[in-house]
């Protein structure tokens, strides 16, 4: 930490400026007394409003949406700003309070224009960490060695170094935007600070390409953002999922298991033509194909007419807006 150096402090008194009520906080001349002059200044700060509102509203822009009215600057964030103090900046209580609202729900208005759910775009971990574990798709053991000290790898320890830093790190996260722990500025990443765009500016014509073919190499097991012959030691296997996860009632009826997997994936419900579209994948042209090629399926064993199918069905839920957004 830093130190008081008396010779080198200004003993005046200091008077701010109206946006702190012209406050004025004694000079000192010694180490303790400076370091109460600091205590001050910190306390006049922290009790203004505006200083618990930049924290409310940077709250209010990661967890619920980048852009609100004066109705909700006067309802949620005001109110939520005179907690923080109230708490003495008990951070976690404020967000447990926004988080526990019913306008963090969206069910305190029937305002269908000022949407909440599904607001925010997903930053790339977002997107990677609910895709592996909404599709239950199996990581590579990455625990240590039994070995003390290890004197070697072992192959699951192998292939979490390849799906980790070579896959994620320097291909997935290099393409989405988001280099973690390495933010281009000490500001963070742009979504933080970012105006107008915020969280939009994970979603651009530099970062899609990444994000949509992100199911496309667990599905294939390469690498097809920037390598790819790179085997990246992690596959999802659509039909064993759909076969035996336990997560859908009817996997021969079209309908239902589109809306079943909806009901997995996206945070609200999808409508009936969202539900037809996403169906066309699975019948095409056919209203019955479908429920023929999985009865197949599950006669003969071979799985390669409903693999495709599935395949591309995840292809384009998990590239929707639905899954996209939260």
């Amino acid at each position: 930490m830093g130190y008081a150096k008396v010779t080198q402090h200004n003993t005046d008194s200091k008077t701010f400026s109206s946006a702190f009520n012209t406050q004025t906080i004694p000079g000192q001349s010694s180490e303790a007394g400076i370091k109460q002059e600091l205590d001050d200044y910190v306390e006049m700060v922290f009790a203004q409003e505006e200083t618990a509102k930049a924290y409310v509203r940077k709250i209010y822009r990661y967890f619920v949406k980048s852009e609100w009215d004066q109705e909700v600057e006067n309802d949620i964030i005001t109110p939520l700003s005179a907690q923080l103090i109230a708490s003495d900046y008990n951070v976690l209580d404020v967000l447990k309070t926004l988080l526990q609202s019913k306008h963090f729900y969206d069910e305190d208005d029937l305002d269908s224009s000022n949407e909440i759910i599904g607001s925010i775009v997903k930053n790339p971990i977002q997107l990677l960490s609910e895709t592996l574990s909404l599709l239950q798709i199996e990581l590579p053991n990455p625990a240590a060695s039994s070995a003390n000290p290890p004197t070697s790898w072992t192959t699951d320890q192998d292939n979490f170094y390849k799906f980790y830093f070579n896959f994620c790190y320097f291909g997935y996260f290099a393409g989405a935007g988001m280099n973690p722990f390495s933010p281009e500025t000490v500001a963070g990443y742009p979504s933080d600070y970012q105006t107008p765009d915020f969280d939009r500016s994970w979603f651009s014509s530099n970062t899609v390409i990444s994000r949509y073919k992100l199911i496309e190499c667990f599905i294939s097991g390469k690498n097809k953002i920037n390598n790819p012959n790179f085997n990246i030691r992690v596959l999802f296997n659509s039909v064993d999922y759909v076969h035996n996860s336990g997560h859908f009632s009817l996997a021969s009826d079209a309908q239902t298991l589109v809306t079943e997997i909806s009901e997995l994936l996206y945070c609200e419900a999808i409508d009936q033509s969202r539900i037809d579209y996403f169906m066309t994948v699975l019948n095409e042209m056919d209203p019955f194909y479908w429920n023929s090629a999985w009865n197949s399926y599950l006669q003969s064993g071979v799985d390669v007419q409903v693999k495709i199918r599935l395949d591309a069905l995840f292809t384009k839920m998990i590239n929707a807006p639905e899954f996209q957004l939260m």
